[in-house]
């Protein structure tokens, strides 16, 4: 169903304005076709993923679709084989735009050879500074693997992941639970089907999380909600919550990382993950 009208958000807040946001994404779209928010070419792979995704949380599709789709096989010949990280934002907005499943398979074809000796995908140790976890790329080659039907050794990942699980319950290298870490966590072993204690205490390190943070990023905010998604528990307080996504949209209807600063795709895609996952949506 295609969203319109307002988001409907928690007593004494604000609506959002869903024309604003989708006009502000659309204005991203560059004349290459794929999607950047500083609206020059060239386009990127991950502007384009959160692009097409928050669109799709919206029940919507970029206005010119096919020039999306073209743009993604013009840079799936540029960028492939590639880092996990930019196969999924391809293949998840190719799947998004119902892009034939057999090419996007194709694109996919070489995350095999991103496995590590423990099982997982990637790096998980000497990591730079940017990389939020030790779990991502493992995270990407994971939930690319399963939305494709490719093959994936449940075993072998389950074990990597949970080598990173800590004693409070959440995960992260070195004994330091994270909550970029335990989203990634919760997800890949939600996905794997895996019900476990392990599940539980994570869900309720999360909750403690909601209880106690001050939210100073968004992302952080996208991680720690998601994660509550995808153990089942619902968000603790969602008028903060909902407080604080509003307070990081600009004018420009697009999102920022903080309640000071400049709107771009990704943060407007985690804002309206956010709440999706409140269902402030319609």
């Amino acid at each position: 169903m295609l969203a319109t009208g307002v988001i409907q958000l928690p007593a004494r807040e604000a609506a959002v304005d869903v024309e604003k946001v989708v006009a502000y994404i659309e204005r991203c779209q560059t004349a290459d076709g794929g999607f950047f928010f500083a609206r020059v070419p060239p386009a990127g792979a991950a502007d384009t993923y959160h692009a097409v995704a928050a669109l799709r949380i919206l029940g919507r599709k970029p206005a010119r679709t096919l020039a999306v789709c073209a743009w993604l096989r013009r840079a799936a010949v540029a960028l492939l084989p590639g880092h996990p990280r930019t196969v999924f934002h391809l293949t998840q907005a190719g799947l998004a735009l119902g892009m034939n499943r057999s090419l996007l398979r194709r694109w996919a074809a070489a995350l095999g050879g991103w496995e590590n000796e423990r099982g997982g995908f990637g790096a998980w140790r000497n990591l730079y500074v940017e990389v939020p976890s030790e779990l991502e790329t493992t995270y990407y080659a994971v939930i690319t693997g399963l939305d494709l039907g490719l093959e994936v050794n449940r075993d072998k990942v389950s074990r990597f992941v949970l080598s990173f699980q800590n004693s409070d319950g959440g995960f992260g290298g070195g004994g330091h639970s994270t909550l970029a870490s335990t989203y990634y966590a919760v997800w890949i072993l939600t996905r794997l089907g895996l019900e476990s204690y392990q599940l539980q205490v994570a869900a309720d390190w999360l909750g403690e999380r909601a209880s106690a943070r001050a939210f100073n990023y968004l992302e952080e905010l996208y991680w720690l909600t998601g994660g509550l998604e995808a153990v089942g528990s619902p968000i603790v307080d969602r008028e903060r919550t909902a407080s604080f996504v509003l307070a990081c949209q600009r004018s420009s209807g697009g999102f920022s990382r903080a309640p000071v600063g400049i709107a771009t795709l990704e943060y407007t895609h985690y804002a309206l993950e956010i709440l999706r996952g409140m269902g402030s949506l319609p």
